[in-house]
């Protein structure tokens, strides 16, 4: 009878991850990571992803090179995107965790899939004032039941506090807005799908944001039209947005050319959370790219858009 192998209990678990390049791939492919790592041979080592709201994606148990070192190619998941948590555990036989590493990936949708979601605003490193509306915008092709769900979700993106469901016509641009509870601060998450949840037609797109104070809140949003699209000279162009905390409660928007000389413009009242649209009629000699700027007076934003 062989003996029964003994474990080296001087052995300390560790696990690194080194990041070798960009920590970022795109939905169906492979992302590779690699890292070091020290385990008793009675401990397993485990990469994961996981979305920012805590379901496991993929789990791969990983073999170690020589001295350590270990190398993974996760496949990346084709019914999600935007940022998810990239894990590694060493494992106990009882499954705890005896050591752990963890980073933030960044992962991009598929486009050439027959079925995606694509989440623009609010994208890596958004913000959101407590109190006030958050706009969402992307793009889904495919929808289930030609439905969008979006949401804001807390502590540790366990706990939804804000959510809203709106009909598509079909594929297309997408646009809406949630508004942040007035008592809701710090990292939150951005959660946009549709379909049901572990079904093969779900897509969904996660982005972690930060919720700022209602009374330190700042800055203006132009939601649509998107930035690069095109609008129609003589034609009557709807403008809608968010902005925070804006001075006097009201806006100014502009359509300027490239002297900088402004062609239409209106001020406009904003929302009691932020809400603002406004209708500007383009001059019918106009041609070519025009930048359409709005100002709170609290923070401004501009897109460039194409005038035919």
């Amino acid at each position: 009878m062989e003996p029964e192998p003994t474990v080296d209990t001087s052995i300390i678990p560790e696990v690194n991850i080194i990041n070798l390049g960009d920590k970022s791939g795109q939905a169906g492919q492979l992302l590779v990571l690699a890292g070091r790592a020290a385990r008793r041979t009675d401990q397993t080592l485990v990469a994961t992803l996981r979305t920012l709201d805590g379901r496991d994606l993929v789990t791969q148990e990983i073999e170690e090179l020589d001295f350590g070192a270990w190398e993974t190619n996760l496949a990346l998941p084709s019914t999600f995107s935007g940022q998810a948590r990239f894990a590694v555990d060493v494992l106990n036989a009882d499954e705890t965790s005896a050591a752990s590493d963890s980073i933030l990936v960044n992962i991009t949708p598929d486009t050439d899939q027959d079925r995606y979601l694509i989440l623009d605003q609010p994208g890596p490193e958004g913000v959101g004032a407590s109190d006030f509306y958050l706009f969402f915008d992307g793009f889904a092709n495919k929808p289930v039941d030609f439905k969008i769900s979006i949401a804001v979700l807390t502590e540790d993106c366990r706990t939804q506090v804000s959510r809203q469901s709106f009909a598509m016509n079909g594929s297309g641009s997408w646009r809406g807005f949630v508004q942040i509870p007035q008592d809701v601060t710090g990292e939150a998450c951005a959660i946009a799908w549709f379909g049901e949840q572990g079904s093969a037609e779900r897509r969904e797109a996660q982005y972690l944001i930060n919720v700022v104070p209602k009374d330190e809140g700042a800055g203006t949003t132009i939601g649509w039209p998107k930035a690069g699209e095109t609008i129609k000279a003589g034609e009557t162009v709807f403008f809608q947005g968010v902005t925070v905390n804006a001075e006097n409660g009201e806006l100014a928007i502009q359509i300027r050319l490239a002297d900088g000389s402004v062609a239409a413009g209106d001020v406009v009242t904003v929302g009691q959370y932020g809400y603002w649209e406004a209708e500007l009629l383009v001059p019918v000699d106009l041609e070519g790219e025009v930048q359409v700027s709005a100002d709170g007076g609290n923070g401004s934003d501009s897109i460039l858009l194409n005038v035919e």
